[in-house]
């Protein structure tokens, strides 16, 4: 609830409280889902390098290959690292190839790296499972914009705006 209201520093506080609790059943398996709590806080508060640690053991404990790259890929976004960024994410969609937001963060990697075509090629594919996903519609058009291909950004700028506009109707209508 805290992680969803923005107040990452006191889900932060919760999770060590909560590992503090657990560390003396380290086969308890929400330690996993702990740890990567702590991560996903820990990313949101803009530190990266100790993301990094949290995924590792939140792997360790699970398993869960996908998550723990999903935060290592994120946290090499924040440190500006592009080329293990895009290694990492490139490595997430393989595991989850029918994900549109595995897609996404591997435009954002791409960018990052200068590559404007596999970005675009990325976000394409994020599209592909879900047409009306409205933030990569948007980095779409900034990619398609950079690119110099300004009246297909324009496009996806308006596509982008009636997907928001429909899940603000759909919103009030609830």
């Amino acid at each position: 609830i805290l992680m969803g209201q923005g107040y990452y520093g006191e889900a932060l506080e919760r999770f060590d409280t909560a590992l503090v609790r657990l560390e003396d059943q380290p086969g308890d398996p929400r330690m996993g889902r702990i740890w990567l709590g702590r991560a996903e806080a820990l990313l949101r508060l803009g530190r990266a390098s100790e993301a990094h640690e949290a995924a590792r053991q939140a792997e360790a404990h699970t398993g869960a290959e996908a998550a723990a790259l999903r935060s290592h890929g994120e946290a090499y976004l924040l440190e500006r690292k592009a080329g293990a960024a895009v290694d990492a994410f490139r490595r997430l969609t393989g595991l989850q190839p029918d994900e549109a937001a595995p897609w996404r963060e591997l435009g954002a990697a791409l960018r990052l790296a200068g590559d404007l075509t596999g970005a675009e090629d990325a976000l394409r594919r994020a599209l592909a499972p879900d047409n009306e996903f409205v933030a990569a519609r948007v980095d779409l058009a900034e990619v398609l914009l950079q690119a110099g291909s300004e009246e297909e950004a324009d496009a996806g700028c308006e596509a982008a705006l009636d997907g928001l506009r429909d899940l603000l109707e759909s919103a009030r209508s609830r």
